[in-house]
């Protein structure tokens, strides 16, 4: 008998009045007209079609993340998004920053690497990013969806000369793998998770989240910006399978929010002084209170 599992991947069935054919492939469902030849068609394409997508990603990655394995082993690495208590954090964790977005251009804060993929949000505000980020002394990640339909950036020339590497984000992914040179990226609703694979790929000590406040209350660099119920969801689940992820495959490797808000309780949390300084409300309950 079929698997659960394999029928996932490949399973081709009948309706109940026995007039079409459903076929499932990796995830993907057809209904169709019981034809066997345009069938037997139809299957040949979307496997060449998913044979190319996957030789295109390893392609892309393999070039893009294959030296980085274990760079930063017997180091720290600190991700820094753009939440509001971005504010309260003044490199205290100033280790190998892998920057989100528009913070690579914080001037308080000096990038290593950089990720971003979200190109209708970014080139909204600013439609000369690609151009802006030319000109960093950092290594900069540009991710593109695997959905024609998403906004992508522009193609960009010379792309080693100006450090500019790019990977590809999915919805549909599976999982998390731990070698991103052959998968796509599960996107998960934020550029954090990219980010998070990556640096877990380098294999540091510890990784220190930053600013990634996983709350409805806009970000640092635009204030009228809300995260809405459904991707707040759907990035906390995000955060618990990362964990589960993590915890099996890079157990040696510590990972700790810095002024947690969303993630209060989700990995090892510790907070700076400022913040603690300026909302005491929050820790009156607090008998112990970890300072990075």
């Amino acid at each position: 008998m079929i698997s659960e599992f394999m029928k996932k991947i490949f399973s081709v069935s009948s309706t109940i009045d026995d007039r079409y054919h459903v076929m499932q492939i990796l995830g993907i469902q057809i209904k169709t007209r019981k034809n066997w030849y345009k069938l037997s068609q139809q299957i040949d394409r979307i496997i060449q079609d998913k044979v190319c997508i996957a030789q295109e990603i390893k392609t892309v990655h393999s070039a893009s993340f294959t030296k980085y394995k274990n760079i930063n082993a017997g180091k720290n690495v600190t991700i820094i998004g753009s939440g509001p208590t971005l504010k309260y954090y003044n490199n205290e964790a100033d280790y190998e920053n892998i920057t989100l977005n528009l913070t690579v251009f914080s001037e308080r804060i000096k990038s290593k690497y950089m990720f971003s993929h979200d190109a209708f949000i970014l080139l909204k505000r600013m439609p000369d990013f690609i151009d802006r980020i030319k000109g960093l002394d950092c290594i900069k990640f540009v991710g593109h969806s695997l959905n024609p339909y998403y906004m992508h950036y522009p193609e960009i020339i010379d792309e080693q000369k100006y450090n500019i590497y790019r990977y590809y984000v999915s919805r549909r992914a599976m999982d998390t793998y731990t070698d991103i040179t052959s998968h796509p990226f599960l996107a998960r609703g934020s550029v954090a998770f990219p980010a998070l694979d990556f640096a877990l790929y380098t294999h540091p000590k510890k990784i220190y989240l930053v600013g990634l406040d996983t709350a409805p209350n806009g970000h640092a660099f635009c204030k009228n910006t809300k995260i809405m119920p459904d991707s707040l969801k759907r990035m906390l689940y995000g955060y618990k399978k990362l964990k589960t992820f993590a915890a099996i495959h890079y157990p040696d490797i510590e990972i700790i929010s810095v002024n947690p808000v969303g993630l209060i309780g989700m990995f090892k949390d510790v907070y700076t002084h400022t913040y603690v300084n300026e909302n005491p409300e929050l820790f009156k309950k607090m008998k112990n209170i970890n300072y990075i």
